[in-house]
């Protein structure tokens, strides 16, 4: 699956803050996999104000990065968006990114 730097970004924002150990060894994996490499942040621009509250990137040259996501990532992802939808709680960027994994199915 391609990613662009928001939708890494708005997966980031869906996943659990907390965990059993086994779920948070799945999350690590998957952060770790979807964080922006420093290669991609040069390239890119990328930028976080001082105080963290802004992030900026050149998304002209943001081509999106292909990704593989094992089965319990997968269900992270999917479960954290399920989360928001039935609680109203979704944006658009979330909404336009739950789209992209709602019918997915966890590669065997």
């Amino acid at each position: 699956m391609k990613l662009k730097v928001l939708e890494r970004l708005v997966v980031f924002g869906v996943l659990p803050a907390q965990a059993n150990f086994d779920t948070w060894k799945t999350l690590k994996a998957l952060k770790n996999v979807l964080t922006l490499t420093e290669e991609e942040k040069k390239a890119l621009n990328f930028q976080v104000s001082p105080d963290g509250g802004r992030i900026t990137w050149d998304d002209k040259k943001d081509v999106g990065q292909e990704f593989v996501i094992s089965g319990e990532g997968l269900r992270l992802i999917q479960d954290g968006f399920r989360k928001l939808d039935t609680q109203s709680q979704l944006t658009s960027e979330q909404a336009d990114v739950m789209e992209r994994f709602k019918n997915l199915k966890a590669e065997v």
